[in-house]
């Protein structure tokens, strides 16, 4: 369980709560500051949906491009589940170009901040798109160009693929643990990605329970000590 904590912690977005309590800053400005550990879960939800208008602009602007990741996940914690399409969009589409590396890491967090918005609206067209997500040929379909850092659009999908088992598994509901777990049930040996992602599903099925039972925020709170 530890080692896919960290990997939650390293490879996706991580989540700390803040020492103490302060001012509530603009939202533009919360996005933007420079997290040691990712954008912090607590602080975060205590903004309201009123600013999703602002993030998804910020979300069109290549200004902010280094910050595109906290912002799709900051709109993920706060938002409705109209949303959805929106970050769907994100991911699927480049209306302003392909910035490469940075580009490709924002739709990785997004989708990884789909689990937070499942988590506390059940929506189901994120855990369809997410569960779908799990197979790779799935991104060629849905259209993503990007590369990152990646060569070819396979290591890309597995990437991807991954990401949204994360989402699933942070997400803490009862469908996305039925899609781990038929996931699981499948051949190792069946494809790449289900070999590759084999010594993470114990405990990403185990992450998913606990959420469900305790809360996203007793969950992270556990692993702060």
């Amino acid at each position: 369980m530890k080692n896919i904590y960290q990997l939650i912690l390293l490879s996706i977005l991580t989540v700390t709560f803040p020492l103490a309590a302060k001012e509530q800053s603009d939202v533009t400005e919360f996005v933007q500051q420079m997290f040691v550990q990712g954008i912090p879960y607590e602080e975060a939800s205590t903004y309201d949906s009123s600013n999703v208008i602002t993030l998804k602009d910020m979300l069109r602007n290549p200004e902010y491009l280094q910050h595109w990741g906290k912002i799709a996940v900051m709109i993920s914690i706060i938002g409705d589940e109209s949303v959805v399409e929106d970050i769907i969009y994100f991911i699927e589409n480049d209306p302003t170009g392909d910035f490469g590396k940075p580009h490709l890491l924002a739709k990785k967090n997004a989708l990884f901040g789909l689990g937070y918005l499942i988590n506390r609206t059940q929506n189901k067209t994120a855990e369809k798109y997410l569960t779908k997500g799990l197979e790779p040929a799935e991104w060629d379909k849905r259209g993503v160009l990007t590369l990152g850092r990646f060569s070819d659009s396979d290591t890309r999908n597995q990437y991807l693929s991954k990401a949204s088992l994360l989402g699933l598994a942070i997400s803490g509901s009862e469908d996305t643990l039925k899609a781990i777990l038929k996931l699981e049930a499948t051949d190792k040996k069946s494809s790449k990605f289900r070999g590759n992602i084999d010594h993470m599903l114990g405990d990403l099925i185990a992450t998913n329970s606990e959420i469900k039972s305790r809360g996203l925020k007793k969950y992270y709170e556990r692993r702060k000590h």
